[in-house]
């Protein structure tokens, strides 16, 4: 489960460093987003939403950044023009979601 949570936090980056370049009007301004834009959600993460952040979030507040990073990862890839791998992302996070919310379940009943 570990796993799948970190390759979708690295699809987010990605997506998002693609969207930066992807909108960018000229070489310096593609790579400013396109680097800019994945470290943004880094620091952000480190500091509010990572296992050791520095600021601890809720698990509602929490839950509400997750949904955030992953619905901008989704939208960026729409945006420029990757329909189908949006659609599979969105199916891949609903499925790690889901199984996050079972496997919490599982763990939190004694049998």
């Amino acid at each position: 489960m570990a796993i799948l949570r970190f390759l979708l936090e690295i699809g987010v980056l990605l997506a998002l460093g693609n969207w930066g370049v992807f909108v960018g009007t000229n070489l310096l301004i593609k790579s400013l987003l396109g680097v800019g834009y994945p470290l943004l959600i880094i620091g952000l993460w480190s500091i509010f939403g990572s296992p050791k952040a520095r600021i601890p979030l809720n698990p509602w507040m929490h839950g509400l950044l997750e949904t955030a990073l992953f619905t901008l990862a989704v939208l960026a890839l729409y945006d420029t023009g990757r329909t189908s791998l949006a659609i599979l992302f969105a199916i891949m996070i609903i499925f790690s979601q889901i199984l996050s919310f079972l496997l919490h379940q599982k763990n939190s009943h004694p049998s």
